[in-house]
């Protein structure tokens, strides 16, 4: 077993009731997705109300909102770090 030294108080956590940089409030994805479902079922209902066909409207119903909560993720995911580019005249530095 290893011995702690109890003389000492450990440090508080810097990260504790902190939210990062960049990042949503939690929660936000329940409110997005409620955002998107009920757009969802809005579409659904003016379909239905159009005169769409019942396939047409159980298919926008099911596929509009992961197909927006989709174009969310890829719109906002991080971009992949770019790689160093060559110049064209490579020359020999370890000469």
């Amino acid at each position: 077993m290893s011995e702690r030294n109890l003389s000492s108080p450990t440090p508080p956590c810097a990260c504790r009731g902190t939210v990062r940089t960049g990042s949503l409030p939690p929660g936000s994805g329940f409110a997005i997705g409620g955002a998107f479902g009920t757009l969802g079922l809005a579409i659904a209902l003016v379909l239905w109300n159009a005169g769409a066909p019942l396939w047409v409207v159980l298919l926008a119903y099911l596929t509009l909102p992961g197909a927006l909560l989709a174009a969310l993720f890829l719109a906002t995911r991080p971009l992949p770090p770019r790689t160093r580019v060559r110049s064209l005249h490579e020359e020999n530095r370890h000469v």
